[in-house]
């Protein structure tokens, strides 16, 4: 066979010059790019001091998450103080329109998250009676999340003294001294949910060293499981007595449709440790009477003029008002 013709062929495909070569207009891609004006850097002052500021909030809840704890609270004070410092200290006459509106909205927000912080502590007053030795176990909580290791004897104590305590809350319940008579059915609520809260707390500060360091199990182990049960019958007693609240928590509305809250109250009261369920519930205005004396109920707050002119009859001390 005669290859001299083939070997010719490829030859002349290897010497031949190509028609295609990185300058040929038919094969450059097209690029585009934006103009400089485009891409300029944002003249807002204010933007990227808010960003910073929401990423450090969020980094701080997210260190301090200990609900109620008192370094979180001076915390979230000494923060927001820093930052309305930082907003007075700038020259709002020199500002551009955006970054004024932003300044206005931030001191705003300020102002508020301040006022919430005081009001929250001030709420936390109102029940402490019905807190034993809250403060104690919210610093050792809060010790867990410093990273401090706790000592297993003294903490140990701390769990006996508050089991002691609760005890003594659980008599006053049943004779109850002036301080817990003139307790509304929404503060004890609002107590329940922090024992609630505090528990779970204390769940996770007992898990995070129990069977690691043998000398805390010993001191902690007992004292722990006694707290716990405890708080457990405390919350029940406070129920009972005082919020009215033992059977399932039902939200009743005419419509009922559009409100949204029982599923969030639910997972808030999950969240917080506690075994329960908030239901909606379609009730007329005409069936109210009936309905309310099956037990408490709680009420959209378009509803409230109606149930105002409940019989006295009704059970009044359970009715709690909320916005849906």
């Amino acid at each position: 066979m005669n290859l001299r013709p083939l070997c010719l062929a490829l030859l002349t495909c290897l010497i031949a010059p190509s028609n295609a070569h990185p300058g040929d207009p038919a094969i450059t891609a097209q690029v585009w790019l934006p103009s400089p004006e485009d891409h300029a850097p944002s003249a807002q002052r204010l933007a990227p001091l808010l960003n910073r500021y929401q990423t450090d909030l969020y980094s701080l809840l997210h260190v301090h998450d200990i609900e109620w704890g008192p370094a979180r609270a001076a915390a979230l004070e000494a923060f927001y103080l820093a930052w309305q410092e930082r907003l007075q200290a700038m020259d709002f006459d020199q500002l551009a329109l955006e970054d004024r509106i932003d300044w206005t909205l931030w001191r705003d927000e300020l102002r508020n998250q301040r006022r919430l912080l005081a009001f929250q502590q001030k709420r936390l007053q109102e029940v402490n009676a019905l807190l034993p030795n809250l403060d104690a176990l919210l610093q050792l909580a809060e010790a867990r999340r410093a990273l401090q290791q706790a000592d297993g004897q003294r903490s140990g104590e701390i769990l006996d003294a508050t089991r002691a305590a609760i005890e003594d809350v659980r008599q006053s319940l049943k004779q109850p001294t002036p301080e817990i008579s003139t307790t509304t059915p929404a503060q004890a609520q609002r107590a329940v949910r922090i024992l609630n809260t505090t528990l779970a707390s204390m769940r996770e500060w007992h898990a995070h060293q129990d069977g690691f360091d043998p000398a805390f199990s010993y001191w902690t182990r007992k004292p722990f499981e006694a707290y716990v049960d405890a708080t457990e019958a405390l919350i029940k007693d406070i129920q009972r007595t005082l919020a009215h609240t033992e059977d399932p928590e039902v939200i009743v509305g005419d419509p009922i449709a559009q409100v949204k809250s029982p599923a969030g109250v639910t997972q808030s009261l999950r969240d917080a440790g506690a075994d329960a369920i908030v239901v909606p519930a379609h009730v007329a205005p005409d069936d109210l009477p009936d309905f309310f004396a099956m037990s408490s109920r709680t009420v959209p707050e378009p509803k409230q003029l109606t149930y105002s002119a409940l019989p006295s009859s009704s059970p009044r001390h359970g009715l709690t008002t909320c916005v849906a």
